[in-house]
């Protein structure tokens, strides 16, 4: 389960990422983006995960919709044409925003990067408990086979004394027969 909620969550930061970098660009597709964000809407919709994942995931979801509504974030850019037209103040405020806006990717991807150091401690983690795990069963193992060989010694032992004994049995039934048959006669 923990490995399907790790990738549920890879894949959605991929995707969320990819949506946002095409609305980054300078002339979005703004329809594509639509059905995009509606697949996303979907998904989160049809899935269940645990409340705080989910308000975090509709929050974004909810900023790309607002950012669509508002020409997409590609629009966060100041056409030369625009700036003629702006005052210093207006200008500055645009700059204001998109130093905004590159904030909000760069923390986005901060997380996403957290989110990849995390999955990979828990590898780290998993790989060394299987690493113990296969250290102790290869002294289980040694330890059988040592077990095993000492017991085909004392059963070899026991057969070589069991051939040895069988001998000595017949010899001294056909010593008893042969007295008896030099007495008998």
């Amino acid at each position: 389960a923990l490995q399907q909620s790790a990738m549920d969550a890879a894949e959605w930061d991929t995707r969320v990422s990819d949506l946002r970098r095409e609305l980054g660009r300078p002339n979005p597709d703004v329809t594509v983006a639509r059905r995009r964000l509606r697949d996303l809407e979907d998904d989160l919709n049809s899935t269940k995960i645990a409340p705080s994942l989910y308000a975090t995931r509709k929050r974004q979801l909810q900023e790309i919709r607002t950012s669509l509504s508002q020409g997409g974030p590609g629009r966060n850019y100041v056409s030369p044409e625009d700036a003629k037209n702006m005052t210093g103040n207006q200008l500055l405020q645009a700059q204001r925003d998109v130093m905004a806006h590159q904030d909000d990717m760069l923390q986005d991807v901060s997380k996403g990067l957290d989110n990849l150091k995390n999955y990979s401690y828990n590898i780290r983690d998993e790989a060394d408990l299987h690493i113990k795990l296969l250290d102790d069963m290869d002294g289980d193992v040694d330890q059988a086979t040592a077990g095993l060989r000492a017991e085909a010694q004392r059963a070899q032992k026991i057969r070589q004394q069991s051939n040895t004994c069988w001998m000595y049995i017949c010899i001294v039934v056909l010593i008893v027969i042969l007295i008896l048959l030099v007495v008998l006669h």
